[in-house]
C-alpha cells in the first residue's frame, strides 16, 4: 500500500480496496457493492471500514491480503465519516471492522 487520502469530517476509519478502483471511488465516492468476496458469503451491499490504521494494516499482512492476493496492488483510504452517518460494527467481521 502506498497511498492514503484523507476524504472530509470525522471520525476517522480505513477503507482498503485494490487500486484499479481508486479512479472510480475519487468520482464516486465510495458506493456500497456485493463484490466478489462478499458475494461468496451471501452478504449484503456495505463498506467495510477499519477503526484504525494498525488494524488495517495487520487485516492487510493476514485475511484481507489473503483475499486479495500478492499480486492486486492495494489502496488504503483514510475516511473521515460525518458524525451523523450511522455505521455499526459487523458481528461477522473481526471486532475492528465496522
Amino acid at each position: 500500500m502506498k497511498l492514503f487520502i484523507s476524504l472530509a469530517a470525522t471520525p476517522t476509519f480505513f477503507h482498503v480496496t485494490p487500486t484499479r478502483n481508486l479512479k472510480k471511488i475519487l468520482a464516486n465516492g465510495i458506493e456500497p457493492r456485493v463484490g466478489v468476496r462478499s458475494r461468496k458469503l451471501s452478504e449484503v451491499a456495505c463498506i467495510h471500514l477499519f477503526r484504525s490504521r494498525d488494524s488495517m494494516e495487520d487485516a492487510v499482512m493476514g485475511w484481507l491480503g489473503e483475499q486479495f492476493g500478492e499480486n492486486t496492488p492495494l489502496t488504503a483510504l483514510e475516511i473521515r465519516l460525518d458524525p451523523s452517518v450511522k455505521h455499526h460494527p459487523d458481528p461477522a467481521l473481526p471486532d475492528d471492522v465496522e
